[in-house]
């Protein structure tokens, strides 16, 4: 039986820094997955406003051509006399 005792308290010893470091790399991953969730809830906000800055910069861009083709389409032709007289 005193045999066992070293090699009982040194597997104890063992599995006990097992357990600590287990415990520590569920602990390390359950915090980085709270930070990124959180760092996630904070940004979507931000996102949407430069998602909803991005499309009306976009309905902007699309207005002006389209006040573009108006133009183009409704005036009318501008008539040009030419008397060949280059000089």
């Amino acid at each position: 039986m005193i045999a066992f005792e070293p090699l009982k308290n040194f597997l104890g010893a063992i599995l006990n820094d097992l357990l600590v470091i287990l415990c520590e790399l569920v602990l390390h991953l359950f915090l980085l997955k709270l930070v990124l969730h959180l760092e996630a809830v904070v940004l979507k906000p931000i996102l949407l406003l430069d998602l909803g800055f991005d499309l009306l910069i976009f309905s902007l861009v699309e207005l002006t051509i389209l006040d573009h083709f108006v133009n183009f389409f409704l005036t009318e032709a501008v008539a040009v006399i030419d008397n060949c007289n280059l000089l």
